[in-house]
């Protein structure tokens, strides 16, 4: 922690910003204990989680890297579990999970595998709107997408909200378009 305020201001931020370190488990060796992990997220925590400069979770591509194999076979493990979730009588055939979870892997290189659980978490709990006996490709991707769309702006969102602390702890001073450099400077506002 001593660390994260050395970086910027980080201190300054509310409390339900503040950073929480989520040890890194894994969803083939550990797959209860992962879940309960995702349970207790929330949008805020995720963020957090995602902002951190040593994230325990790498991104799908560096995993990908490390080893595509086991990686697509934690995805399909994450879609088994969100499939028995729901019990619809039609069910993804192995070769389309395998496929989704190829697709996943390319489409969303920038997501953790606690990113996907969490969306699906989301899913669950009907984020994205009702399941009518149909859980498929296209509505995975959908819901994968829309959380990747909320992520990136709620992390736009936290950094203006960095960039306005940090710049009100500096005593606001911005350069208006309007003056000089020098005259700025000469203001004592450097």
């Amino acid at each position: 922690m001593k660390q994260r305020s050395e970086q910027g201001g980080k201190d300054n931020l509310p409390a339900e910003i503040k950073q929480e370190v989520l040890p890194a488990l894994s969803v083939s060796n550990e797959l209860r204990a992962f879940k309960q992990q995702v349970n207790g997220l929330n949008e805020v925590k995720m963020v957090n989680e995602i902002m951190k400069t040593e994230r325990s979770y790498p991104s799908l591509i560096k995993r990908s890297r490390e080893d595509h194999a086991l990686l697509i076979d934690e995805i399909c493990l994450l879609i088994i579990d969100l499939q028995k979730f729901y019990n619809t009588k039609e069910k993804l055939s192995e070769d389309q999970i395998l496929d989704l979870a190829e697709i996943i892997v390319g489409e969303y290189t920038n997501l953790t595998m606690l990113d996907l659980a969490f969306c699906f978490k989301q899913g669950k709990v009907g984020v994205y709107g009702k399941i009518y006996e149909r859980i498929d490709g296209g509505v995975l991707l959908g819901w994968i997408r829309e959380w990747d769309n909320k992520r990136m702006n709620m992390i736009i969102d936290r950094r203006e909200s960095e960039h306005i602390q940090q710049k009100a702890a500096w005593g606001g001073a911005a350069r208006s378009s309007d003056g000089t450099l020098k005259q700025w400077i000469q203001k004592g506002k450097l």
